[in-house]
């Protein structure tokens, strides 16, 4: 599963949703790889969860002026933490919740079968979040 922020760095309700579905197939007994963004400098870029393994790729923190731009880290730096943990697990899916990590994915050499949810138009999303000041702009 690729996602824009997990439990418990985000808390809103696509990732509470996204932690139910993830401990539903680990316990229906399904492999589970989560990656994500690490939006706080203090947690670990990987943690061994209760069924589940949970991977954070390098991303400017909240507090950073750079967090602003983190479409781009996320398109530079996922490609390579998907290609390294595909080698470790071989991933059968790629579960994806955003087009900036489906882009991501693309851009991996590796090629893994993607499929996409749509929660939300990404243009009411990014509207909502701007004026929440996520980009640092209106």
């Amino acid at each position: 599963m690729i996602v824009d922020g997990f439990w418990p760095e985000r808390m809103g309700g696509i990732a509470k949703s996204l932690l139910n579905e993830v401990e539903g197939l680990a316990a229906a007994g399904h492999d589970v790889v989560v990656v994500t963004r690490k939006l706080d400098n203090d947690v670990s870029q990987h943690e061994s969860r209760d069924g589940y393994e949970l991977y954070r790729y390098r991303a400017p923190p909240t507090e950073s002026r750079r967090y602003h731009l983190y479409p781009f880290y996320t398109v530079a730096r996922l490609p390579e933490t998907i290609d390294r943990l595909h080698e470790q697990y071989g991933f059968d899916l790629a579960y994806v919740h955003n087009p900036v990590q489906s882009i991501g994915l693309k851009r991996a050499d590796c090629s893994i079968p993607e499929v996409y949810t749509y929660h939300a138009p990404m243009a009411g999303e990014i509207a909502i979040e701007a004026e929440q000041g996520k980009y640092g702009w209106k």
